[in-house]
């Protein structure tokens, strides 16, 4: 059921799924933990802070070879460091805009 405090229109899946985030502006990829996923928008775990305003490519790869990799571009919306998360994780909280689902 979902939480009536809750003003998302689409539905967060929680997922663990390791990927790369290469961003536009550089030609390094950087590895990443998808945390949860929706129809508009991911959060992910990653080692260093991600500017909001910043554009990438997220590549997720699949659990089995019969499906193709989720290959998205992406917005950051907000960066959050360890010590300012509730959960208290190691790495920055990326909270990430969907801007297009790309072809594998």
């Amino acid at each position: 059921m979902l939480n009536p405090s809750e003003q998302r229109t689409f539905h967060r899946m929680p997922i663990r799924a390791g990927g790369t985030l290469r961003r536009a502006d550089e030609e390094r990829e950087q590895a990443v933990t998808v945390v949860d996923l929706s129809a508009v928008g991911v959060l992910m775990e990653c080692d260093e802070p991600i500017p909001p305003g910043t554009r990438a490519e997220l590549i997720l790869p699949p659990g089995t070879s019969a499906t193709p990799p989720l290959r998205a571009h992406l917005e950051v919306l907000r960066c959050t460091p360890p010590d300012e998360q509730e959960s208290r994780q190691d790495g920055f909280s990326v909270a990430c805009r969907i801007i297009a689902i790309l072809e594998a």
